[in-house]
C-alpha cells in the first residue's frame, strides 16, 4: 500500500479566547482610562497590548522551526482499518515548542 506525505501548511497561529478577551479588556482599559482620565489605566492597557503582540511573535517563530510529516494511505475505505503516521519534529534548541498537540 503506497503511502501520500503531506508537507506542512503556511497557516500562522491562531488566537486563543484567553488572548481575545486580553484584547478586549486591554482597548477597554485604555479607552475608559482615556475618559476618566487616568494614567495608570491607560498604561496598563498598552502593556497588554504589547504582551499580547510578543506572544504572537514567539509563537509564530516556534511554529515556523517545526517539521510536521503525515503519512496517510492513497485510498481509504469504510470498514477497513489503515495507518495514519504523525510525525512532529523540533530542532530547536531553546525556545522550543512544547503543547502543540
Amino acid at each position: 500500500m503506497s503511502l501520500v506525505v503531506i508537507k506542512k501548511s503556511k497557516e500562522s497561529p491562531k488566537m486563543t479566547p484567553r488572548g481575545k478577551g486580553l484584547v478586549g479588556m486591554s482597548v477597554a482599559m485604555i479607552v475608559i482610562g482615556s475618559m476618566i482620565g487616568e494614567s495608570l489605566i491607560v498604561q496598563l492597557g498598552v502593556f497588554g497590548v504589547i504582551v499580547l503582540f510578543f506572544a504572537y511573535y514567539t509563537a509564530k517563530k516556534n511554529a515556523k522551526n517545526l517539521r510536521i510529516l503525515r503519512r496517510i494511505p492513497r485510498t481509504v475505505f469504510s470498514g477497513y482499518d489503515f495507518n495514519f503516521e504523525l510525525e512532529i519534529t523540533n530542532k530547536r534548541r531553546w525556545m522550543s515548542s512544547r503543547n502543540i498537540m
